[in-house]
C-alpha cells in the first residue's frame, strides 16, 4: 500500500554518536491470545521444523497433537491429542493421551480420508522405534498403535518421523538415522497403502546431518507427494545447506537417485545460509510452496535474517527480513518455526516466531518470542506486511512469569480463519529438552486467525497492509563497508525505469541504481561510493526511490 506520508529513515556511516530518549506509555503485560487445548513441561516439540501440530478437516473441526511432559520437569513424556468441532466443543480439556508407553515424543499430525487423525511420533523406551497412532473416528479420541519399520539393511535405528496422508489415503513416511551432532545420516522412507498395517520396504531416501530439517507434503488435488529437506553443500562443510525436494506424481513412483530439486543453490559468495525450519505445502492446483530460514553475513560485520518461499512459478522471495540479531539458543534463529497453510482460493498463509532483542528475560537474558502473521494472494510472490498476533512482550520476566509464543504450526488447510496451535513458554528463550531452564508448566493455545483474503479491504488494512511497494530501512545501520536496501515495486507503473538515487545533505546526487522492471524484493547493495567510485565521506544521506510520477524519499 503506497504511503503518501513520504516516511524519512536515516542512514548513518561512519561512527555517529547519539543520544535517544523515548517517552513510553505504561502498560501492564498483556497475556497470549487462545484457548488453552492442554499444558506440557517440555516445550520442545520437534528437533526442528514445527510443523503438523494442527489440522482441519472437510466438516471445519481441528485436530490438535503435542509432546506433552505431565506432572513436572523430570515427568515422562507422551503425545497428546485434542479436537475442536465445527460448533466449538472441545473432546477433553487437557487433551487425550494418544501413545501408549512413556517416553514418547516429537509428534506429526494428519488425517486420513475418513478425517480421523493419524499421528506419527518415536519412543525412545523401547528402542527408539518409529510409532504411529491412527484415531478410530473423526474427533474419537481412542487410539490404535502400529510400528512401522525403522530400520535400514539392520543398521541403527531410526528415528523423529514425519508423516503425510495423501489423496489415495496411503500414508508416506520419513525418518532419521540415530547419529551424533554433525555426522553424515540417511533418511529413511516408507509407506503404507492400507492404514498402517503393512509398509513397504524402507528405503534410503537421502543422506542428511542430525539437523531433523525435513518434511512432508501431499497434494489435495491431485496424487502429488514431496519430501522437502536441507541437505549439505558438501560432506567438509555440513552447516552450509541446500533446501531440496524430492516429489512424485503419483504417490508410489519416487527417484530418490536423481529427481532432487535444489532450489537455493547457494554459493559461497552469497553469504546465506539456511537455517534448521522448513515447511511445504501444496496449493489446489498442484503447485508445491516451500518456506524457510536463512542467515546472511553483513559485509561490514553482524548477521540479518529471512524468510524466504519459493514456488517452481514464481522463483524465491522474501516474506520478511530481521536485521536485528539476538540468540533464542538451541539453534534457532530471530525469525524461526515457520509453517504455511493455503485456502481454497490458493491464498497462502505463513506464522513463525519473532525473538526480539528489546523483550529478553531477567534472569538468563534470552528473548522471548512473540508469533507473526502474514499472507499473500499472489501465490507467493509478494506478501503483506506482517503483522504481530500475540502482542504480549514481558520484558525482564522471571520464570514462570514469561509469555514466550514459540512452536506455532498453522492447519494446512485455511478456511474463514487461519488455525494456530503454539506453546506459551513461561520461560523465555529456545531452550532444550531436559535443561535446567526448561522447568514451566507451559499452556498450549489455539488461536484462529480471521482469513484476511476473504475480508473487507478496510479489514484487510486493519494491521496488514500489502507490499505492493516497500522502501525498506536499510541494514546495517550505521554501516562502514556496505549497506543493503530492500526495495518492492509493486504495482507501481513500469512505463519508465525505476531508479534509487543516494543523496547527501546538500541534495548533491552521489549515487544512482537503475532497478529492474521486477516486482519481487530487490536488494541494493551500496559500498559507501560514488558514482565514480571515490568512497563518501561519514554523515547523513537520504536514498530516494522514483519510477514515473511516483517517488518516495527515506532518509
Amino acid at each position: 500500500m503506497l504511503n503518501e506520508d513520504r516516511k524519512m529513515q536515516r542512514i548513518e556511516i561512519g561512527l555517529v554518536s547519539f543520544l535517544m530518549l523515548i517517552l513510553m506509555p505504561s502498560m501492564a503485560f498483556a497475556e497470549s491470545p487462545g484457548d488453552t487445548l492442554g499444558t506440557t513441561w517440555d516445550e520442545w516439540q520437534s528437533p526442528a521444523c514445527a510443523v503438523g501440530m494442527a489440522a482441519l478437516d472437510e466438516l471445519g473441526g481441528v485436530h490438535f497433537a503435542w509432546t506433552n511432559r505431565v506432572g513436572g520437569p523430570s515427568g515422562e513424556r507422551h503425545i497428546y491429542y485434542n479436537f475442536i468441532n465445527e460448533q466449538g466443543f472441545m473432546l477433553q480439556p487437557g487433551g487425550i493421551q494418544a501413545n501408549t508407553n512413556a517416553e514418547s515424543k516429537y509428534s506429526c499430525l494428519d488425517l486420513n480420508l475418513d478425517d480421523a487423525a493419524v499421528i506419527s511420533y518415536y519412543n525412545s523406551s523401547t528402542g527408539e522405534n518409529c510409532l504411529l497412532a491412527v484415531d478410530a473416528l473423526r474427533g474419537f479420541g481412542s487410539f490404535t498403535e502400529y510400528d512401522p519399520p525403522n530400520q535400514l539393511f539392520g543398521d541403527d535405528s531410526y528415528f523423529w518421523p514425519r508423516i503425510t496422508v495423501d489423496q489415495q489415503g496411503y500414508f508416506h513416511l520419513c525418518a532419521i538415522q540415530h547419529a551424533m551432532t554433525g555426522e553424515q545420516t540417511i533418511v529413511l522412507y516408507t509407506r503404507s497403502e492400507d492404514g498402517g498395517s503393512s509398509w513397504t520396504t524402507p528405503v534410503a531416501m537421502d543422506t542428511t546431518y542430525l539437523t531433523q530439517s525435513f518434511t512432508l507434503a501431499s497434494s489435495r488435488g491431485d496424487s502429488k507427494v514431496a519430501i522437502a529437506f536441507i541437505r549439505p553443500r558438501d560432506l567438509y562443510n555440513p552447516f552450509v545447506y541446500d533446501v531440496i525436494y524430492v516429489e512424485s506424481e503419483d504417490g508410489t513412483d519416487w527417484d530418490f537417485e536423481n529427481g532432487d530439486v535444489n532450489v537455493t543453490n547457494y554459493q559461497p559468495s552469497d553469504s546465506l545460509y539456511p537455517g534448521i525450519d522448513l515447511d511445504a505445502v501444496y496449493d489446489n492446483q498442484g503447485n508445491l510452496h516451500l518456506i524457510w530460514n536463512a542467515v546472511r553475513e553483513l559485509a561490514g560485520g553482524g548477521l540479518a535474517t529471512h524468510i524466504y518461499h519459493w514456488s517452481e512459478s514464481g522463483g524465491t522471495n522474501i516474506v520478511t527480513s530481521e536485521s536485528e540479531w539476538v540468540d533464542p539458543g538451541a539453534s534457532d534463529l530471530p525469525l524461526a518455526k515457520m509453517s504455511l497453510g493455503v485456502d481454497s482460493d490458493d491464498n497462502l498463509f505463513a506464522v513463525w516466531t519473532r525473538f526480539s532483542p528489546d523483550d529478553c528475560a531477567a534472569v538468563n537474558g534470552l528473548p522471548n518470542g512473540e508469533l507473526f502473521f502474514s499472507y499473500s494472494t499472489d501465490g507467493g510472490s509478494m506478501w503483506y506486511e506482517p503483522r504481530n498476533i500475540t502482542n504480549s512482550p514481558t520484558p525482564d520476566c522471571f520464570q514462570g512469569e514469561c509469555d514466550s509464543d514459540h512452536w506455532a504450526s498453522i492447519a494446512e488447510r485455511v478456511d474463514d480463519f487461519a488455525h494456530i496451535v503454539y506453546i506459551n513458554d513461561k520461560y523465555a528463550g529456545a531452550t532444550a529438552p531436559g535443561q535446567p531452564e526448561d522447568k514451566t508448566e507451559n499452556p498450549v493455545l489455539y488461536l484462529k486467525v480471521p482469513n484476511p483474503a476473504r475480508t473487507s479491504v478496510e479489514e484487510a488494512q486493519d494491521g496488514l497492509e500489502p507490499q505492493y511497494f516497500r522502501l525498506a530501512q536499510n541494514y546495517p545501520n550505521p554501516f562502514n563497508l556496505e549497506t543493503t536496501i530492500e526495495v518492492r515495486l509493486g504495482n507501481l507503473n513500469f512505463e519508465q525505469t525505476p531508479t534509487l538515487r543516494i543523496f547527501n545533505l546538500q541534495g548533491q546526487g552521489v549515487r544512482a541504481f537503475v532497478l529492474e522492471n521486477d516486482r519481487t524484493v530487490q536488494e541494493i547493495i551500496w559500498d559507501g561510493r560514488d558514482d565514480s567510485g571515490k568512497v563518501v565521506s561519514s554523515g547523513i544521506y537520504f536514498y530516494q526511490l522514483r519510477c514515473g510520477d511516483f517517488s518516495e524519499t527515506r532518509t
